[in-house]
């Protein structure tokens, strides 16, 4: 998952963007997991406290109930593709309707669309990956008389090399998919998310702090409605 940006006021009254770092994606991870949510950019923005986590949770939970997967996974297709809502089915193929072109920003949109849980990122072509293991594994075996020297060198440059091709982390995953395959994770996502549906904003508010203190491990007592993510819980 990318990293959750939140809009910070600051006393002052200047407005801050700070990008979260792995608490903060875990948090946001976690929430979408317990309630079958999935958080939108400009949604996680305002989210700069826990009384404004609840509130989001809480609304978003109240709008699943005319909401079909089927629906939802169509329009976010065409809204992003631009393709034709009457043109796209089950059926349509993913590599079909996003262009080349575009296909980089296409995809992250539909991630924030549909959750990344439900729109899987960019990966290594096989052939790096292969290499990958083949620079862990080879200094093992050509060290195996010093087996220990091996294993500390091989992953040395197993790391070095993740290092490296990052940036060539690039192959979405489109090939064979099809938007039907987009549909089943959301209904599933949908199905928790109604069945959460009934609580009252204090049950929301009770599940949203108690995930809040088991990630960050603060006390319930920090989670007042006002206290501020990065500021006060120190969220980073």
């Amino acid at each position: 998952m990318a990293a959750w940006i939140i809009l910070i006021e600051r006393p002052d009254g200047r407005a801050l963007t700070d990008r979260m770092g792995l608490d903060g994606v875990e948090l946001v991870m976690a929430f979408e997991e317990e309630f079958g949510i999935a958080f939108t950019n400009a949604e996680a923005e305002r989210i700069e406290t826990v009384g404004k986590a609840i509130d989001v949770i809480f609304n978003k939970l109240q709008e699943t109930d005319s909401v079909s997967a089927e629906n939802l996974v169509l329009g976010a297709v065409a809204r992003v593709s631009g393709e034709r809502l009457e043109n796209l089915d089950r059926s349509t193929r993913l590599d079909e309707v996003f262009s080349t072109e575009a296909r980089w920003d296409q995809w992250d949109l539909l991630q924030q669309e549909l959750g990344y849980e439900v729109v899987p990122g960019p990966r290594l072509p096989w052939a790096l990956t292969l290499l990958g293991w083949c620079v862990v594994f080879l200094p093992i075996v050509l060290l195996w008389p010093r087996i220990g020297w091996g294993i500390i060198v091989g992953l040395a440059a197993g790391f070095s090399y993740w290092l490296l091709v990052q940036r060539f982390r690039c192959v979405l995953p489109l090939k064979g998919k099809r938007v039907g395959d987009l549909i089943k994770p959301v209904e599933k996502r949908l199905a928790k998310s109604r069945e959460k549906q009934g609580l009252s904003r204090s049950e929301v508010r009770a599940e949203t702090v108690e995930i809040i203190v088991e990630q960050l491990g603060i006390t319930p007592e920090q989670c007042t409605d006002d206290a501020r993510f990065i500021d006060d819980l120190g969220v980073g």
